[in-house]
């Protein structure tokens, strides 16, 4: 696959790095239906202890694809974008992607500040994607907020890219009207040194 032009390519910060559509209409459509083919379950955190919990401060539906079948081209897709996108920002050093998870988030839902970072074994989590798969006119809220060290937003162009280090601190603010879905996965790689 030959290197991908990135329409409307903006640097938010300088750890931070989001494009406009590179996912089409069709494909954003494909993952929402995989989703709901696949069924949500109430999204959990980790606590201090490495355990899966549920908490107060992440209330969203969640599902994680498998690879194989009918989304095999999209995660073909998808790992060229993490590839050129970390050549391109970051050149960490990365070794497996995560399942991608679709989230959905109906309205009253959110997940509040939190970093992704996970630095146990066997995963040590180093960057972060974020993928719009919504049409921002069909809810209101849901805002992808990051604090480096300000408080910035990401565009809400569907089909949209936001990568960023794991460690950065994120949430997505409260739905108030409609339903939003994201796409999102980690890479991970050897801790950084």
């Amino acid at each position: 696959m030959s290197s991908i032009t990135y329409p409307l390519e903006m640097k938010i910060h300088n750890c931070l790095f989001t494009t406009e559509q590179i996912f089409t209409n069709d494909e954003c459509d494909f993952l929402i239906e995989k989703g709901h083919e696949l069924g949500f379950k109430t999204g959990k955190v980790v606590d201090d202890k490495g355990n899966y919990v549920e908490s107060e401060s992440r209330n969203v539906g969640i599902t994680f694809v498998p690879i194989g079948g009918d989304v095999v081209p999209f995660y073909s897709k998808f790992t060229h974008v993490i590839k050129d996108l970390n050549s391109k920002f970051f050149n960490f050093k990365l070794d497996t992607v995560e399942l991608i998870q679709i989230s959905r988030y109906e309205e009253g839902q959110y997940y509040d500040w939190h970093f992704d970072s996970l630095t146990e074994s066997p995963f040590f989590r180093k960057l972060s994607i974020s993928i719009q798969l919504s049409d921002p006119k069909d809810y209101e809220g849901g805002d992808l907020f990051f604090q480096i060290p300000q408080e910035v937003t990401t565009p809400k162009t569907r089909g949209s890219v936001t990568i960023f280090p794991s460690y950065i601190r994120h949430k997505a603010s409260e739905v108030t009207k409609g339903e939003r879905y994201s796409l999102v996965s980690w890479i991970c790689g050897p801790p950084f040194k």
